[in-house]
């Protein structure tokens, strides 16, 4: 998916003029008004521009130094440390990811802007964000990420206060820090029954070297494979890649849509269904009106497919292959908090680009590097399909 590059301009004097009239009328009635429309234009490019610096945090070779002073300039004091925090963690993400032989080399950006609001002092504005960060090699990552932008004005100066996810649920972008991510959370022991157990997986073994990889099975698109379980994981890579960003109108979607998202993939490549109580973890299925739990839920597909026998775990993240599933679990409940698929890893000079898709928040061909640099306390569950 190519996205093309918007450049944004920094805000003007002129938007201050404009936008007095609107702010005095919300004043004097107490309900939002829609700005202008070049005022809301130049808010929305104030936005926008903010977001792109954030973005660029992540790319070798950027200069922090230059972004903090536009921290400086565009945020309010009371968002000013935050943001500082955080641009101090993309920046560690960066030199972890660096360790992994992985880095970015450029970031473009395109924006809907889907409303702009105002109300006395105050504004608000949902844009959605279209990224696309190219590697130092194989295909670019992207995702689609929708946001709130909360901005205040004192006198005639417009600054930002918070940029937030529009929903909560999902794994943040490459770009995003969020407070999950640099918590060392206690995580409870997953809820797998009696007489099975998880086996976390680790990144890669000490001497450098796997020894269950996938290498049969082609990871380009246009390539369709036959594995000899009888399972086409060519058929699975390629429906995840061609709905990373949609949804197939054959199924219902969810707001929290990712392991619907991996069902949808391996049952593409001859998964096959198998009947039991929707409540229960014993059944992976999907009808117009219902679907059983494993096939919506992470943690319940988990307990499906290892008491089944249709996963087994893999003991390094390196070993991943195409349409392998690969789990997270951050936080102190006892259940995993996200599913993906491989959609991408070919070899390369014995190291493995391992790049994952899925939904919530949408995401084609992330690499599992980055994820494991951006997620450094969490545990990870890999999954041999």
């Amino acid at each position: 998916m190519k996205i093309q590059a918007r450049q944004c301009g920094a805000v003007t004097v002129v938007l201050a003029m404009l936008i007095v009239g609107a702010a005095e009328a919300a004043q004097a009635s107490n309900d939002p008004v829609k700005i202008p429309d070049r005022a809301s234009n130049e808010l929305a490019m104030m936005a926008q521009s903010t977001v792109q610096d954030r973005n660029q945090q992540v790319v070798m070779g950027s200069n922090r130094e230059t972004f903090s002073v536009q921290v400086d300039r565009l945020f309010s004091p009371r968002a000013r440390s935050k943001v500082h925090a955080e641009y101090a963690e993309l920046k560690a993400r960066k030199e972890r990811l660096n360790t992994y032989g992985e880095q970015y080399t450029a970031s473009k950006s395109t924006f809907e802007t889907r409303s702009m609001n105002i109300s006395g002092d105050t504004a608000t504005s949902e844009i959605i964000e279209f990224t696309e960060l190219a590697y130092a090699s194989g295909p670019p990552e992207s995702y689609r990420y929708e946001q709130i932008v909360h901005l205040s004005k004192t006198g005639s100066q417009w600054t930002i206060d918070l940029i937030e996810a529009k929903e909560d649920d999902g794994i943040p972008p490459s770009t995003v820090v969020s407070d999950e991510q640099i918590a060392h959370a206690t995580k409870a022991p997953l809820r797998m029954g009696p007489g099975l157990k998880a086996i976390p997986a680790s990144p890669t073994p000490k001497d450098g070297k796997t020894s269950d990889a996938k290498s049969e099975v082609p990871s380009e698109p246009g390539q369709v494979n036959t594995f000899a379980a009888g399972y086409n994981y060519g058929a699975m890579t390629s429906y995840a890649r061609s709905w990373a960003y949609g949804r197939n109108p054959v199924f219902r979607q969810f707001g929290n849509d990712c392991q619907n998202f991996v069902s949808q993939s391996l049952h593409a490549g001859g998964w096959v269904e198998q009947p039991g109580w929707y409540l229960s973890d014993a059944g992976w299925w999907y009808i117009g009106p219902n679907q059983s739990r494993p096939w919506v839920n992470a943690q319940s597909f988990h307990n499906f497919a290892v008491r089944n026998g249709r996963v087994s775990y893999l003991n390094y993240l390196n070993d991943l292959g195409p349409a392998d599933v690969l789990q997270v679990h951050w936080e102190g409940t006892p259940d995993v908090d996200h599913s993906m698929i491989v959609t991408y890893s070919p070899w390369s000079a014995g190291a493995r680009d391992i790049r994952v898709s899925y939904h919530t928040n949408d995401t084609l061909n992330r690499s599992v590097w980055n994820l494991y640099s951006s997620f450094p306390y969490a545990t990870w569950y890999a999954l041999r399909t």
